[in-house]
């Protein structure tokens, strides 16, 4: 395969004056834009404060800008900081939950300061602004950008506006924040993707010898306005549209006859523009004169730019200066052909523009992603986010590269959904301006070969080993195994030991471990190679390879004589087995980075037990200087103290794909904090929230001669509950006998420190797993994993064996027609009603009324009598109720 060098920033050869303000902060506050539940800060014994409000009194564009109002108090040796980001993707409120912000054509970054209060310290110091940049690929996978804002003047005292205008190059993993865009976190590919924008934070740093106590503050306050992006990364654009009114050809359906056509006029604008010289004014009269519609267009041929195949779309600025009136406006759209011609004959590529022409705008800057998409309705309706084939010639593959021709369309739909009245002619004007090119992608298409692999048989482990590809850089490398012969890496029970694992590692290992006691295991594995464009190659696949697997502890499904007293003996008595983790003993693993000095030092037994409604914990963990401060839970910071960490997920690794982050919903992750004040759930919950405290279900006590022991009985459906977002779907707990389930057990130990900086007060960290690293609170995949049960055989004559939560799931399919299914799932039993109504609220349907037990159900629901439309179906039983839609399309 050929290698392909393809740098991601081209140099441009032109800069374009346009200027898209991504964030214009007029009403940023009011529309959810930061996220105002958390704040990000190492305050020590200051108050730190980063407030924003909606500021009308001053801006510099626009109707308004956002006031910030800050206190960063220098909590740690160097300084501190404070940070504010703007919503999360995850939340719902986010303005980027379900789109990507492109800001990929742009070559500047841009915007607007100024200094109400310029900044004041109590001890002297430097104090800076950074903005980051969060670009997520589609598993959700971050990576944070970031850059010290130099041109920031904290301290300016001349009440003015000022402009800051900063490169978008280069980006560099490893970079120097102070003079280019470096990667502070890397959880995707650590390349930047400027196309795929979804969060951003603010952050002030304050630089000077700081302190937990009597810690040094810088005040101040400043006005942000105008986000915005400038240039034109691959000038020159596609259109310019100045001075271009007579390049256009014109298709007014002169065919149709005089009382049948329509008409197009085109002119040039000097004065209303985005960029350059001016825009293209479009004139328009749509006469829908035929049965199907009727039409007006001009276009103008196109040769294909220099590695256009590298683009991801095409970006158009439209301006609605005249609306159009009809009886039915939604009939009424833009649209914009690509011609191509990629096989010998011509092919038309359609997409419509989401703008309501019926309504007048401003200026607005739409982007065309290239996508291959399909036309619901015919031509008709095309859709928003892809271009759908107008034709059925060539090879029926969208290929913008082989472009020939762009047309520019208002179609008055006659046929379908959108039809209106025939002979209706709809009159408007349209400017348009700058057409250029945006993102980017690998052309390269060609997949890397099959790696040669091995395997080595080692002491209860399996090493594959494998030759990385020739001719490949930055490449990576899946493991995956079965216990049964491989023929396809995705195909059910073939298992992942390893995603993504770098050029010149060349060798993995698979420890074999069984549940309780050693055994013979049987695998067949397969390696294959991802090139950097992304291009999967076929797995190479050896076995089978037999071996002995180490019997591991698992987790007891019994009910232990649970009391909260110190007392170990409830979990010895029933059997129960403990997690051994004894650094000496090989039984747990010391983490990179920190110290234990022997087993006197930090070591332990960990008992887990499950039954339908509780976890019980029990730990006996030796530790030589037991320490423990509140003002640890005060800063947030727990974890520094001793303390015993669960890390785990409720699913099934043999049939559910390992988790990169940790989940909700219906296969959820969990981590666990054992303090001696609380037990807290570590995800989407503060340091102040509690799962349990010291009580009847609840033990944290020092032991003697030195060390300490914790007891926790743990409500399962607490567990489903406890989330910071009210909104957010509860967790279906439901598991059985001979799961395989990611899980870790991490001992955190602090003999004593109280220095400024809290991660290093905690020197000792130990593990059961042996790929932690200190990761696992994070990223499930750095689990290890154990079973459910004293096997691995699920029951399969058994719907459910253990906890249940209430839950009410998508109904599937959705949108339906005109059947679906429902599927709930009841923690206890008792009554339970399932309506369903329509969007007025009225009820159209009653699905379930009855007693029922715990346990999972699921209802077809035959809406053949109703009519298309939204309805709501809405579960009741006890306190629990829960409400979802769903559309009827027929």
């Amino acid at each position: 395969m050929k290698k392909l060098l393809i740098a991601i920033f081209l140099i441009a050869a032109a800069i374009q004056a346009q200027t898209y303000v991504f964030q214009k902060m007029d009403t940023s506050v009011k529309d959810n834009w930061w996220d105002m539940n958390n704040m990000y800060n190492n305050q020590g014994s200051a108050t730190a404060k980063f407030d924003v409000e909606d500021f009308t009194a001053d801006k510099k564009e626009g109707t308004g800008s956002v006031k910030v109002s800050y206190v960063i108090g220098a909590g740690d040796g160097w300084g501190g900081y404070i940070v504010r980001t703007s919503n999360p993707p995850t939340n719902p409120n986010s303005p980027y939950a379900n789109t990507y912000l492109d800001i990929s054509a742009g070559t500047k970054l841009s915007f607007w300061y100024k200094v109400t209060k310029p900044v004041v310290t109590t001890q002297q110091g430097t104090v800076f602004m950074e903005f980051k940049m969060g670009d997520y690929d589609s598993e959700g996978h971050r990576d944070l950008w970031f850059r010290e804002m130099s041109d920031v003047n904290l301290a300016d005292a001349s009440a003015q506006w000022k402009q800051v205008v900063v490169d978008l190059d280069p980006f560099k993993d490893g970079g120097d924040k102070s003079k280019e865009w470096a990667l502070q976190f890397g959880d995707g590919d650590r390349e930047i993707q400027l196309d795929k924008i979804k969060s951003f934070e603010f952050a002030l740093v304050y630089i000077t010898n700081g302190s937990g106590t009597n810690t040094p503050t810088a005040t101040g306050e400043i006005l942000f306005d105008g986000f915005s992006i400038q240039g034109d990364r691959y000038a020159p654009p596609i259109f310019n549209f100045d001075n271009q009114a007579s390049a256009f050809a014109i298709d007014d359906m002169g065919w149709a006859g005089a009382d049948g056509k329509g008409s197009v006029t085109l002119t040039n604008e000097a004065t209303d523009k985005v960029e350059g010289a001016g825009s293209l004014k479009f004139d328009y009269m749509c006469n829908a004169s035929q049965d199907w519609g009727g039409f007006v267009a001009f276009d103008k041929a196109v040769t294909p730019p220099a590695k256009f195949d590298e683009r991801t779309g095409l970006i158009l600025w439209v301006k609605n200066v005249k609306a159009i009136q009809s009886a039915k406006p939604e009939r009424a759209m833009l649209r914009v052909f690509i011609m191509e011609n990629s096989a010998g004959q011509n092919e038309e590529w359609i997409i419509k523009v989401p703008i309501d022409l019926s309504k007048t705008s401003d200026w607005q800057r739409f982007i065309l992603p290239f996508k291959q998409g399909k036309l619901p309705n015919g031509d008709q309706d095309p859709p928003t986010d892809a271009f759908g084939p107008k034709s059925n010639n060539g090879d029926k593959t969208f290929n913008p590269e082989k472009i020939t021709k762009i047309r520019f369309e208002i179609l008055a739909a006659g046929a379908g959904p959108l039809a209106g009245p025939k002979g209706e002619k709809l009159t408007g004007t349209l400017l348009l301006d700058i057409m250029q090119q945006t993102g980017f992608q690998f052309a390269d298409k060609t997949p890397p070969a099959a790696p040669a692999v091995t395997v080595v048989k080692g002491t209860y482990s399996n090493l594959i080993t494998w030759t990385d590809v020739p001719n490949e850089t930055n490449e990576k490398y899946n493991i995956y195994y079965s216990t049964k012969p491989i023929t396809d890496v995705n195909a059910p029970g073939v298992l992942t030991l390893k995603l993504n694992v770098g050029e010149g590692v060349q060798v993995w290992e698979h420890l074999l471990r069984a549940p309780q006691n050693d055994r013979d295991e049987t695998y067949y594995y397969a390696v294959n190679c991802v090139d950097k464009p992304g291009n999967v190659g076929a797995p190479t696949i050896i076995g089978p390879i037999t071996n002995k697997a180490k019997g591991i502890p698992t987790w007891a499904l019994v009910t232990p004589n649970f009391k909260a007293d110190g007392n170990l003996n409830e979990f010895t008595g029933a059997g129960i087995k403990p997690f051994e983790m004894y650094p000496s003993k090989g039984t747990a693993t010391v983490v990179p980075g920190f110290t234990v000095k022997d087993d006197a030092d930090n070591s332990a037994e960990v008992y887990v037990a499950l039954d339908k409604d509780y976890m019980y914990v029990g730990a006996n963990i030796n530790d030589d200087v037991v320490y423990d401060d509140p003002g640890y839970y005060t800063r947030g910071n727990s974890w520094a103290l001793d303390a015993l960490d669960l890390e785990w997920g409720f699913y099934n690794l043999n049939t559910v794909k390992g988790h990169t982050s940790y989940q909700r919903g219906k296969y959820p992750d969990y981590h666990l904090r054992f303090n001696k004040l609380r037990l807290r759930n570590d995800h989407w919950t503060n340091e102040k929230d509690s799962l349990l405290l010291p009580g009847p279900n609840y033990y944290w006590a020092e032991k003697f001669p030195s060390g300490y022991v914790i007891e926790a009985k743990i409500k399962l459906d607490d567990l489903a509950k406890l989330r910071k977002n009210k909104d957010a779907v509860l967790d279906t707990i439901y598991v059985k006998k001979g799961y395989k389930i990611p899980f870790d057990i991490v001992i955190n130990d602090n003999d004593g420190a109280n220095g400024p900086e809290d991660w290093k007060n905690r020197e000792g960290m130990i593990s059961w797993g042996p790929f932690n690293n200190d990761g696992g609170w994070q990223y499930p995949q750095n689990l290890m994993y154990t079973w459910l049960g004293n096997d691995d055989i699920v029951p399969t004559d058994v719907e459910e064996t253990l906890p249940l939560t209430y839950s009410l799931e998508q109904n599937y399919p959705n949108p339906f027609n005109p059947t679906t299914q429902i599927k709930y799932s009841l923690a206890k039993a008792g009554v339970v009603t399932l309506k369903v109504y329509d969007i007025l609220g009225r009820q159209v349907a009653e699905l379930v009324n009855k007693q029922q037990e715990a346990g999972n159900y699921t209802v077809n629901f035959d809406a053949s009598r109703l009519s298309s439309g939204v309805y709501i179906y809405k579960i009741e039983s006890g306190s629990f109720n829960s409400v979802k839609k769903m559309m009827l399309v027929k």
